[in-house]
């Protein structure tokens, strides 16, 4: 199986093996988006966000994200609560925990995702875990009783598991990164922000290619969401961080989406986000 060298998004039911889905990731890259087009869409997405948030009370802030996006797409924005001050869980630490071990396998075969996790946790348990470079889960974690603690550790070692499981490492290469994330404040309108969670970014070719990992199902509007990962990776960086593809994998459901970036492909991640941000916008709005 490879991924297609078409504008049309990649669908597969099942999880590939690991080796698959690996080729998949690293095979070669098609036609590259150039500078031209990405500095069109930035500079015509900042205008349209802009005029899309015009109306935003003062002081609010919108983050746009997959998970947003999905949900101002399906038309279900208002579904949203308003962001309020963020609160650790084990359900929003295990990506952090989870990716730092992968991390650890990935340059150490001999070990586990189980001993990985163990082993970033008991890092977050020592006196200097809160110098510079800390997690910001730590004193968090610290803090919790023993039970709440094993939560957390489960968690993690699911998604480490699951991560961890879906490639061949020995494949992707030493400068492989591991959970790196974008987030792009829009010029001129920094209340907008964008934030794209990427798990895997490997190369092929000398074009970065990048994986996410999701719970639960690939839902209808996947292709618009894994998109924006490649539209924000260029946004924040130059147009040679655009990927050539982004690998969308639902681990839990066995499922995996190909999106292969070409021409075009930025344009429409530029329209949702704006019909995304019209929308979010609205829920931000006063009631009469």
């Amino acid at each position: 199986m490879t991924a297609q060298q078409s504008s049309a998004p990649v669908l597969h039911v099942s999880l590939p093996r690991a080796s698959t889905l690996t080729d998949v990731l690293l095979s070669p890259p098609g036609v590259p988006v150039d500078a031209e087009e990405l500095t069109e869409t930035s500079e015509g997405l900042i205008g349209e966000l802009r005029r899309a948030t015009s109306e935003m009370p003062k002081g609010s802030a919108l983050r746009i994200d997959a998970y947003r996006l999905q949900l101002a797409l399906a038309g279900r924005s208002g579904t949203l609560c308003p962001d309020g001050p963020f609160s650790p869980s084990p359900a929003s630490c295990r990506r952090a925990i989870g990716t730092a071990a992968v991390a650890q396998c990935s340059r150490n075969p001999m070990s586990s995702p189980a001993r990985a996790v163990a082993g970033v946790l008991e890092c977050a348990m020592t006196p200097d875990a809160d110098g510079p470079g800390s997690s910001w889960w730590a004193e968090w974690f610290r803090r919790l009783p023993v039970g709440a603690k094993a939560v957390v550790e489960s968690e993690a070692v699911v998604w480490a598991t699951q991560l961890y499981g879906s490639l061949e490492w020995d494949r992707i290469g030493p400068d492989a990164r591991i959970g790196c994330d974008y987030r792009w404040v829009c010029p001129g309108t920094p209340q907008v922000t964008l934030h794209a969670k990427v798990d895997v970014q490997a190369w092929t070719q000398g074009r970065p290619v990048l994986l996410v990992a999701s719970t639960g199902v690939a839902g209808p509007h996947w292709a618009p969401a894994l998109a924006l990962t490649a539209l924000a990776a260029g946004l924040v960086r130059n147009v040679q961080s655009v990927p050539a593809r982004v690998v969308g994998i639902w681990p839990s459901s066995g499922q995996v989406r190909i999106l292969p970036i070409e021409r075009g492909t930025l344009a429409a991640a530029s329209k949702n986000v704006v019909d995304a941000a019209l929308a979010l916008a609205r829920t931000l709005r006063p009631v009469d």
